[in-house]
């Protein structure tokens, strides 16, 4: 599979405090990430993806670059774009508005790149960091937070997907309350979710049961949490065979549970990324399977 990972800008990340973003209870508000560490993790992530996957960078765009800006996030490459993996991709229109920039600049990226690049209308909302796509099961999460039903079916059908799963909670972007495993083959063999934050859980089990896949329901703590103090531990890489995530669970049993379904667990830190309310999955983004 090959993934993007979008290098640091050149001025500190950051360096002007965090911004406070529309329902993204995890952002630590005005905090300033250390950046010697933000820089040594960041080598970390890269090196450690590059074991396991094919890595292609983006550097960091010269028009967010810029000392004391810090309206944006694009060192979270997932939000900015939803692959098929087979080469086409939605550009994500932000219901956060200020955050469209970048999703700009990465269309610029991908086309140049030679990637399939599709656009949204005005009234279509979607994110990156809302969805998983499952390519060997044709089958595409969908949170409900930041997309709306017009963005999720618009980018189900721009990508050719022909089956999606929504699953709805209050928390901004679904890869910080659910992940998913995928076997060596990469298909589907289990969910990672809190179901207590998860609004229609009682779907998901179903799906599930019916499926024959492994459920692994996590505490809050696991998550962005009930008041964005989580340690977001389910924002996870599903690789064939491999999880890649940025802390260990607290609920008792996960790794264990992984692991006993012949997956590998990876964990590399991103203390400083968390402060900004990411993790493994929104630093990286499929590009092709």
């Amino acid at each position: 599979m090959k993934i993007s990972f979008t290098f640091l800008p050149h001025y500190p990340w950051w360096g002007s405090g965090t911004p406070a973003y529309k329902n993204n209870l995890a952002m630590k508000v005005g905090a300033f990430p250390d950046q010697k560490t933000v820089e040594k993790e960041h080598i970390g992530v890269l090196k450690t993806l590059q074991q396991y996957t094919d890595v292609e960078t983006f550097p960091f765009p010269q028009e967010l670059d810029a000392n004391g800006l810090n309206k944006h996030d694009f060192v979270f490459s997932r939000d900015s774009f939803i692959s098929n993996q087979r080469g086409e991709v939605v550009i994500s229109n932000f219901s956060e508005r200020e955050r469209q920039a970048e999703a700009e600049q990465m269309a610029l990226y991908l086309k140049d790149k030679g990637y399939s690049v599709y656009r949204l209308n005005n009234s279509a909302f979607a994110e990156g960091g809302e969805f998983y796509y499952c390519l060997k099961d044709d089958l595409l999460f969908a949170g409900i937070s930041r997309n709306n039903i017009h963005g999720i079916s618009e980018t189900a059908r721009l990508l050719g997907i022909e089956n999606v799963q929504i699953v709805e909670s209050d928390s901004f972007h679904l890869d910080t309350v659910f992940s998913l495993l995928l076997d060596k083959g990469g298909y589907l063999i289990g969910i990672i979710a809190c179901l207590e934050l998860i609004k229609n859980s009682k779907s998901i089990e179903q799906f599930a049961k019916k499926r024959g896949i492994e459920l692994i329901d996590i505490l809050p703590i696991d998550t962005i949490g009930t008041d964005g103090k989580g340690k977001i531990a389910v924002n996870c890489l599903p690789l064939p065979g491999v999880l890649i995530g940025g802390d260990k669970f607290d609920t008792p049993g996960v790794e264990a549970k992984i692991r006993n379904l012949g997956l590998e667990c990876v964990i590399i830190p991103v203390s400083q990324f968390r402060l900004s309310g990411g993790g493994i999955h929104c630093l990286v983004n499929e590009l092709r399977y």
